[in-house]
């Protein structure tokens, strides 16, 4: 397993690994804050290790939305083309992973609430 960057604002950190041509991310997300607000061509799973999440998915294709709270021991699948917008309900530690490059288009709708919190 390779540590390829850190990064880190006022939201909690992210550690950006990669093992055996997978992409893993071990993110912190504190108390009130959000992370997301894009939109993957293929799925995505994020395994909660500690905290709560409130997870909001919106299909950019059929514009249908889906909204759900996860805890510890829970895993959020994401399908493609389904825009997400996670908000820690508590101070939270997630993992997600990627099978294939990173690539993510940004969702306007969901990308403001972000943004208004940085």
């Amino acid at each position: 397993m390779k540590i390829e960057k850190e990064v880190e604002d006022k939201r909690g950190k992210i550690i950006f690994l990669s093992f055996e041509g997978k992409q893993i991310n071990i993110l912190e997300l504190k108390k009130g804050f959000s992370r997301g607000g894009h939109y993957h061509k293929s799925p995505t799973k994020h395994f909660i290790i500690s905290g709560k999440i409130e997870y909001r998915g919106k299909n950019v294709i059929t514009g249908k939305e889906r909204k759900q709270v996860f805890s510890s021991n829970d895993i959020i699948e994401t399908p493609e083309n389904e825009a997400h917008l996670l908000t820690a309900v508590g101070n939270s530690i997630f993992l997600e992973t990627f099978e294939n490059d990173y690539e993510a288009t940004l969702f306007p709708e969901y990308r403001r609430i972000i943004e208004s919190q940085l």
